[in-house]
């Protein structure tokens, strides 16, 4: 692919590019590409995004939601909200939580293997509702943009929540009611005058 043909593709959105016209990639992963490394790259991107979109709405989800299993023909029932399970990325380390996790792993793991957007664009396997046959062309691609930035931003989200939960012993949930004391102190480290300045009076 050409320079101008990666600059129209989905996802070049400014400040950071313009469609048709330039887009950012200082490690020049885009230079000189062919159609089928692109497609590879831009797959990983559309996956590891929603991933990432979910990870986030279950990061902040679970800090206040449990589930409960009932076992089938039993009086027996699994009520992880009465369980000592951690929220957030702790959570993976205590049962059942962490069972239940290796099942959902599987189970997308198993449809990951029998899915496929052969034939179609990147990441598309399907339209059960059928929505894109009422979309017009810029309509699909304002719709692609949406979810390129959408996953871009959940990956740097989910990424940045496990590391300040690994410094903190904070959740996702909680990390966003310590922000304002985070944000004075960082402001106090590295700018002292800040602290006093006019941002002071908004995170009091």
């Amino acid at each position: 692919m050409t320079y101008t043909e990666v600059a129209s593709e989905a996802g070049v959105c400014e400040p950071m590019g313009k469609a048709g016209e330039y887009y950012w990639d200082p490690l020049e992963l885009s230079t000189n590409i062919t159609r089928e490394r692109f497609r590879w790259y831009r797959q990983a991107e559309i996956k590891h995004g929603r991933v990432g979109m979910m990870a986030c709405l279950g990061l902040i989800v679970q800090h206040s939601t449990r589930f409960n299993f009932s076992y089938p023909y039993t009086d027996s029932e699994v009520n992880l909200q009465n369980y000592s399970i951690p929220s957030g990325v702790g959570a993976l380390e205590y049962a059942p939580a962490s069972y239940l996790f290796g099942c959902l792993v599987l189970a997308a793991g198993i449809y990951e293997l029998r899915a496929s957007d052969e034939g179609r664009a990147a990441g598309d396997f399907g339209d059960p509702l059928n929505l894109n046959s009422e979309w017009q062309y810029g309509e699909k691609i304002m719709w692609r943009n949406f979810e390129l930035n959408h996953g871009r931003l959940a990956m740097l989200g989910a990424i940045g929540s496990i590391f300040a939960e690994y410094a903190t012993g904070l959740d996702a949930y909680d990390q966003w009611g310590a922000a304002a004391a985070a944000w004075k102190r960082t402001f106090a480290l590295t700018e002292p005058t800040a602290a006093v300045g006019p941002l002071s009076t908004f995170f009091n």
